[in-house]
């Protein structure tokens, strides 16, 4: 297995076209129909279902396009390592987490580190929950921003409180329990409620939305795929958002309502055991100390 061959494969999973792959990685169509085959074979799966009419993606491919694009980060990042010397040396570091509003917590963090590392080249990702923590497997991210998952997940790497989030409603500003200082759950019994998918989502919070969704018909939910997804339902006038502060991304159509009788979240920095390079150790460091503040 080769980067070319990963290469080849994320291009015909993209674009669901062998022709049209080939183009892309700039070799001919027979080409990347061996690279396939090929690959297909040192992991003994089929990757893709074909017909002369369609192409798609089997089970075994959906799973692998994660494991592919990560092998290929990991691969740039060590060419980049090592091709750096002197003034042109790079400190990178990875960051991901499920939900681009947790983003808004870096640009301070960032800079004070850029002050103190040279030529600083931040990585960021943003990805389904249960994928996280693959992220940090394979060394494709260095550390995660998430909610705490359980302590079967704390024993197999470290985390870091960072600050506790609340559950809040997300509503159009419009809405009459928009005006309200706090929301309770009899407040939704007649509302309609977005919901993200579970799989997403940390097991806390998967197990609070089951609360809400339970009681819910499918006529009165909506489900969508991430809490940006989420928040722009809301702000469609939709329905409303059960979410954790920290995951609502900003939108001047929909205002956070705290939510009545909601445990509170626990927030923080997931990172391996062995943190690695002194610039992902800086990096907590600063982090630490913004939220101490």
């Amino acid at each position: 297995m080769n980067t070319f061959q990963l290469s080849c494969f994320l291009a015909v999973a993209n674009t669901l076209s062998f022709a049209q792959a080939a183009k892309q990685v700039n070799i001919s169509q027979p080409a990347i129909t061996n690279q396939i085959r090929s690959l297909e074979s040192e992991l003994g799966a089929q990757l893709f279902h074909r017909t002369t009419r369609i192409v798609e993606l089997t089970a075994e491919g959906q799973a692998f396009v994660e494991d592919a694009k990560n092998i290929i980060t990991i691969a740039e990042r060590a060419r980049h390592r090592f091709s750096s010397t002197g003034h042109d040396k790079m400190d990178s570091i990875s960051i991901a987490c499920s939900s681009f509003a947790m983003f808004d917590l870096l640009p301070a963090i960032l800079q004070e580190l850029a002050a103190c590392c040279t030529n600083l080249h931040p990585r960021l990702y943003t990805v389904p929950h249960n994928q996280l923590l693959k992220l940090l497997e394979t060394e494709a991210a260095d550390v995660l921003f998430d909610m705490s998952m359980g302590a079967e997940v704390t024993k197999k790497f470290t985390f870091q409180e960072l600050k506790q989030s609340e559950l809040v409603c997300v509503c159009p500003k419009d809405h009459p329990l928009a005006k309200q200082t706090s929301i309770s759950k009899t407040d939704l019994e007649n509302e309609t409620l977005i919901f993200c998918n579970p799989m997403n989502l940390s097991p806390d919070i998967a197990s609070l939305q089951w609360q809400f969704a339970r009681e819910k018909s499918p006529v009165s939910s909506h489900y969508c795929d991430s809490a940006e997804a989420a928040v722009l339902l809301t702000a469609s006038r939709l329905g409303i958002a059960i979410l954790p502060e920290l995951a609502v991304t900003k939108d001047e159509r929909v205002v956070k309502v705290q939510m009545e009788n909601a445990p509170k979240l626990s927030f923080g920095l997931f990172c391996r055991s062995r943190p690695g390079s002194g610039t992902v150790q800086k990096f907590i460091q600063i982090t630490k100390q913004h939220f101490s503040e």
